[in-house]
């Protein structure tokens, strides 16, 4: 198995992606690290694993929050010596909304809620991997980072930054041993794009559906599955020369 004996740190791990990828890291021999601000989520995703043979530890966190992101990395390196693969899947959309309508501090909560947090697992994660001199951190990011969409400015505005964080510090990392890269998904299969197509078209949500739909190639959206099997190939040891990459699963949308 490719992760036997190998520490998988994941963020947003209670969300529609971040549960599919600790059961495809757990299937695969992790240890996990599984880490979520919604506690009810959180304990629900404990439970599942309950019965089964995997090493997890859980922590209900604010990874926006400085002191509580190096308390549970202090913990896991306290409990396990290591952190072998991060996986940052925090984010939220925001409103959906024209970009003169936007509220400066709901733009400031965009930014705190998709790039901050990226932010600060960065800055305690990978000092622990530097010492490893080895390491990958991956950052689940968005086809909104890449083009831009109308009434979703503030959403794109914070993909787009949390992309540039990644190049940047991919340079900065390049020589320590530790890589860092993104995966960028279309839209998903999930509860969050429901909300999204009710916001577009309350009237209706199934139009809303369809012109989403009318944007991919495939005619349908990206699985979490799908972006699961990527994550674990991008955070294995088969991708070392990678780095600083954005790697895309949208069946061709941005080909476009």
């Amino acid at each position: 198995m490719e992760f036997h004996d190998k520490v998988v740190m994941i963020t947003g791990a209670a969300g529609t992606i971040g549960r599919v990828l600790s059961k495809r890291f757990q299937e695969e021999g992790a240890t996990l690290v599984l880490i979520d601000n919604n506690k009810e989520r959180l304990d629900e995703l404990e439970s599942s694993y309950l019965s089964k043979k995997t090493e997890a530890l859980f922590f209900h966190a604010d990874c926006s929050n400085e002191e509580e992101v190096k308390q549970y990395v202090d913990k896991t390196v306290e409990l396990f010596g290591g952190i072998d693969a991060f996986v940052h899947c925090v984010g939220i959309t925001g409103d959906i909304i024209p970009a003169t309508d936007l509220s400066t501090v709901h733009m400031f909560d965009i930014y705190q809620s998709n790039v901050v947090t990226a932010f600060l697992s960065y800055k305690y994660v990978f000092p622990v991997m530097k010492r490893q001199r080895n390491g990958s951190i991956l950052f689940i990011s968005a086809v909104f980072g890449v083009r831009g969409l109308p009434h979703f400015a503030a959403y794109s505005t914070a993909s787009h930054a949390l992309l540039g964080f990644m190049k940047s510090v991919a340079l900065e990392s390049a020589l320590t041993g530790v890589r860092v890269n993104a995966v960028i998904p279309a839209p998903t299969n999930s509860p969050v794009m429901e909300e999204v197509e009710r916001a577009l078209f309350p009237s209706d949500p199934k139009i809303g559906r369809a012109q989403i739909l009318g944007f991919l190639p495939y005619g349908r959206y990206v699985e979490p599955e799908e972006i699961a099997e990527a994550v674990l190939y991008m955070s294995s040891s088969k991708t070392k020369y990678i780095n600083g990459t954005s790697h895309i699963i949208d069946g061709g949308m941005l080909a476009k």
